[in-house]
């Protein structure tokens, strides 16, 4: 699975990680 993040999208993916 190859998934294109920006920067933004890539910061908020792993603080919805982290916060979950």
């Amino acid at each position: 699975m190859e998934l294109k993040l920006t920067d933004g999208e890539c910061g908020l993916l792993l603080e919805s990680l982290r916060y979950t």
